[in-house]
């Protein structure tokens, strides 16, 4: 194995995309063209999903009485820093690192507002109830675009990511009894917010695995890494991760189906 890794790291062209170049000789230019270029289409998502945490955060939180955690505890911007990478790596980087700090966000959004007394007064609780219903349904073609068309089909089948399904999702909020006490209208609005973040997760974590398996250089306790983070090379093993990526493809137990 030792012996393998060396003859790839003797193959390795000096110079280019450790990450891309990685990917395009396992699987072709046009499977990782169309697969990662498909990733940048899903913009617009990750806009909507901002405004929808902002919107939560200035008008929702308040009449809950919640306390909102610092939006830069979860985005952080610093994979570009990294030596060794492109600027089309560093780009990628920086973006699977916002791309999962939004998706972190709405967690924890959905946790506190899953967990929260509910407001005292009828007018906050009505108020609340339609600011999150308009919330989220202003979110939903742009969710839905994303498991059936972005992710999909465009990203996952052609790189061989896996999916997480509706049903694997709804077994893991029904094990955690997710929002079970809050009312009924309430409890479906957060369920299916859930069930997306739950699904926008396992993409990630099969995307970010992928194409940017390396640490954050900034490492603090404050700082909110998803779990997956935790197989991730340190920012000077950019050789490692290359050879890695060349033969398994991913840091992921989930292996790409090449």
């Amino acid at each position: 194995m030792v012996r393998r890794e060396r003859l790839v790291q003797l193959r390795t062209p000096k110079g280019g995309s450790p990450i891309a170049d990685s990917h395009i000789e396992r699987l072709g230019r046009l499977r990782v063209w169309v697969g990662g270029g498909s990733m940048y289409l899903c913009i617009p998502l990750f806009v909507a999903l901002r405004g929808g945490v902002v919107a939560i955060d200035r008008i929702v939180a308040p009449l809950y009485g919640i306390k909102v955690t610092p939006v830069g505890n979860y985005i952080v911007l610093d994979r570009h820093a990294i030596a060794g990478l492109s600027w089309f790596d560093k780009l990628n980087c920086d973006y699977c690192s916002y791309a999962n700090g939004m998706n972190m966000l709405l967690h924890a959004r959905m946790d506190q507002l899953a967990n929260a007394e509910p407001p005292p007064s009828r007018w906050r609780r009505v108020l609340a109830g339609a600011v999150s219903a308009t919330t989220f349904a202003a979110l939903w073609p742009w969710q839905s675009t994303f498991l059936h068309l972005l992710y999909g089909v465009l990203i996952s089948r052609p790189l061989g990511l896996h999916r997480l399904s509706r049903a694997e999702a709804d077994e893991r909020m029904e094990r955690a009894d997710y929002a079970a006490d809050r009312p009924t209208v309430l409890r479906r609005l957060l369920r299916g917010q859930e069930r997306f973040a739950l699904q926008l997760e396992g993409a990630l974590e099969q995307i970010e695995s992928a194409w940017c398996p390396l640490k954050h250089l900034k490492q603090t306790p404050e700082m909110k890494y998803p779990d997956h983070h935790r197989k991730f090379f340190e920012p000077h093993q950019i050789e490692a991760m290359r050879c890695t990526l060349r033969t398994a493809g991913t840091v992921s137990n989930k292996k790409p189906r090449v």
